[in-house]
């Protein structure tokens, strides 16, 4: 008979901790990559907002599809960084409320300006008369892409209709960035 000493951990504990370290490092890289994604500094607004769309696919099963218009260009960092965002909670907001099939973001490049257009074809609901409405109605992520268009000189625009689904439209003016 083989007495195992309790100090030394059983193999199946030592891989389920194996385990449990892979899932805590991979969620670490994904929360570190939504902080900055990588994508956003390297390739631009463009390929981020594609890797938005492309995981929503893979992982909600929901439709997303990325359309750009004009000529792109990179606008100054914190630009893209707002609009990356606005992109990433609306498309949350989709995921968890819209019930929805199918999202567009619509990039559309404007001497200027850029504008981004979010539209679902989910549920939608009874949006507020006036932004300021958002705060009363516990819609905490709206105010802050509201917040995000208006603090680089923007706006925010949200459609919405019970049983219409969603648009949420942000233009911002931008200079492209400069190189060198």
């Amino acid at each position: 008979m083989c007495i195992r000493d309790s100090s030394e951990p059983a193999p199946r504990d030592l891989e389920q901790a194996r385990e449990l370290t892979r899932n805590a490092i991979a969620g670490i890289r994904r929360f570190v990559q939504d902080l900055r994604p990588p994508a956003l500094d390297h390739l631009g607004l463009v390929a981020a907002l594609e890797g938005l769309a492309d995981d929503m696919t893979a992982r909600e099963g929901i439709r997303a599809e990325l359309v750009v218009e004009g000529v792109p260009q990179r606008p100054a960092p914190e630009a893209e960084m707002a609009l990356f965002r606005i992109a990433q909670e609306a498309l949350n907001n989709v995921r968890r409320h819209a019930n929805a099939s199918r999202a567009l973001i619509r990039l559309t490049f404007h001497p200027g300006a850029v504008q981004m257009t979010i539209s679902d074809d989910g549920c939608g609901f009874a949006a507020p008369q006036r932004i300021g409405d958002l705060a009363t109605t516990g819609r905490l992520g709206l105010i802050g892409m509201y917040e995000r268009a208006r603090t680089l000189g923007g706006e925010l625009s949200i459609q919405a209709e019970p049983g219409r689904g969603t648009t949420v439209t942000a233009r911002l003016p931008v200079q492209p960035e400069r190189s060198g």
